[in-house]
């Protein structure tokens, strides 16, 4: 249905009669979903088929999964041509007025950095519906989405109140029930073989790992270690599947299981640290005594006259000690002196030539402060020529552009013919059948006087339809014309926009050369 409403979109003089017509032609006793409406009676397949309050005059309609809906296609081709070009919205979100900024702030716009496609500003809102739903589609394939349904309780807005029967029907169309159905008949949970063992290992560590890198064999060991049905697990090539309430039953043995082992492991912490706590306490009894007896030796020999004596003469030793080793560093800080000196003595040499090279530096400074004036210089010529041709470019891109929208408006001049004269083949086709049909009624009237009413009534009805047909044959026929004038006058712009090219381009040439030239002159 998108894909005609766009098509009929494209022509100037397409109504929503031609509209309902090409659905009618297309769909009808095609699809089973879609249908006529009508005031009373049933549709195809027995569905009755009520029009709504809000279309009393439905076109058609589309057997949905919650019901029939009754389809009105009055202003859907203008409402399909979106007259809010991207270019327009652009200047109006850079505009100075801050309410219009705000106005049109979501907006996409025009997308900048892309490739321009055909026909790319003046998309219609069906084109833009199909391209949103494509990617939403694409976006919940890659992903594993979770969807929230909003139940309604009561219509009377009642805090507390739950009307059984509305909740039901809304389970029922938004197709929670048949989304939960197929869930419980099917294997709604899956899970990849690495990501199970690494997970569930905890529940058959000896068995699983006795089959190293064989993950589904591990994985079976591990539903036989449990005593897990077999119809409530599938094994596939690479994952395995779950039925529902299966993953939650894992997770209750696999929590058991954790707990089981954090127990066992706050027991062994325990036990660890009070062992610890009798060692120590073993430590201090041992060197308890060890302790008392120094004590008591200490107290014995404190009156010694050679301890006291040992005592006075121990501080004295000391010192001698230190003597030497002063003396050892002052050797060593005379060393030191005489090599800093001679240091000194480099380092003034080394100052004299750094002075010399600066002097020297100071020298190149001044020689490449002139090279880059005359450097800059050049820049400055160069960069005016690079403008210039810029805006040479520019001009010439400006040029290809409409060239390119006028190639488009070409092509699409071109399908519009090209469909033009299908429609005046078909019409042709249609008017010989029908020519052939009047021939035929007038040899059967002799031998069939008793329907002559009948026959002159839907002579009658094929001549108003060939009249209505010749009439629309003319309009094409003009419409035609119109069409190929047009695509002269294309020719024509493209000859003189590609002759407008070819200017430019030298023009480009001559401005390279001529920087070239300067080039070499400001190098010389």
């Amino acid at each position: 249905i998108f894909s005609i409403l766009e098509e009929e979109s494209m022509f100037p003089k397409a109504t929503n009669k031609s509209f309902e017509e090409k659905l009618i032609n297309n769909h009808m006793g095609k699809t089973p979903n879609f249908i006529r409406p009508k005031q009373t009676g049933h549709g195809k397949g027995g569905s009755v088929v009520h029009d709504s309050d809000e279309d009393p005059n439905p076109h058609f309609a589309i057997i949905h999964y919650a019901g029939t809906v009754p389809y009105n296609v009055n202003g859907w081709l203008e409402k399909n041509k979106d007259p809010l070009n991207d270019c327009v919205v652009d200047q109006i979100r850079n505009a100075k007025n801050q309410r219009a900024r705000e106005l049109f702030k979501d907006h996409a716009g025009e997308q900048k950095h892309t490739k321009r496609t055909r026909g790319s500003a003046f998309q219609t809102v069906s084109a833009i519906y199909r391209e949103q739903v494509q990617n939403l589609m694409q976006t919940l394939q890659a992903t594993s989405p979770h969807f929230i349904r909003c139940i309604i309780p009561n219509e009377s807005k009642d805090p507390g109140k739950i009307d059984a029967m509305l909740v039901m029907q809304q389970l029922t169309c938004n197709g929670v029930l048949e989304g939960i159905r197929i869930c419980r008949k099917g294997f709604p949970n899956r899970m990849f073989y690495k990501d199970f063992k690494e997970r569930y290992l905890i529940l058959a560590s000896k068995a699983m790992l006795a089959f190293g890198n064989d993950e589904k064999m591990a994985a079976k060991m591990c539903f036989a270690k449990i005593a897990l049905e077999d119809d409530k697990y599938r094994l596939g090539h690479s994952k395995v599947f779950f039925r529902s309430g299966v993953l939650g039953f894992l997770e209750e043995l696999r929590d058991a299981k954790l707990s089981e082992m954090i127990s066992y492991l706050q027991a062994a912490c325990r036990g660890y640290l009070g062992k610890l706590r009798i060692a120590e306490y073993i430590r201090r009894k041992k060197a308890l005594p060890v302790v008392q007896r120094a004590i008591r030796n200490f107290i014995k020999i404190r009156p010694w006259m050679w301890y006291r004596l040992f005592k006075t003469i121990r501080p004295m030793l000391e010192m001698g000690v230190s003597e030497d080793i002063i003396h050892e560093l002052r050797e060593k800080l005379e060393a030191q002196r005489l090599a800093m000196n001679e240091e000194e003595i480099r380092i003034t040499e080394v100052e004299e030539e750094l002075e010399k090279a600066e002097k020297e530096k100071n020298k190149l400074l001044d020689e490449m402060k002139e090279q880059q004036r005359i450097l800059d210089e050049i820049k400055a010529k160069e960069e005016e020529l690079k403008e210039a041709a810029r805006r040479r470019e520019q001009a010439i891109q400006d040029a290809l552009r409409k060239a390119e929208e006028e190639e488009e408006a070409k092509y699409e001049a071109e399908q519009a013919k090209k469909r033009a004269q299908m429609e005046v083949r078909k019409l042709k086709e249609e008017l010989d059948d029908m020519k052939e049909a009047l021939a035929k009624f007038g040899q059967d009237r002799d031998s069939k006087s008793q329907q002559l009413f009948a026959l002159k009534d839907e002579l009658e009805r094929q001549n108003e339809q060939m009249n209505r047909l010749n009439k629309e044959k003319k309009d094409l026929y003009n419409q035609n014309n119109s069409i190929q004038e047009e695509l002269e006058t294309s020719e024509e712009r493209n000859r003189h926009l590609e002759k407008l090219k070819k200017k430019m381009e030298s023009e480009i040439d001559d401005l390279e050369n001529s920087l070239q030239k300067e080039k070499e002159a400001k190098l010389q």
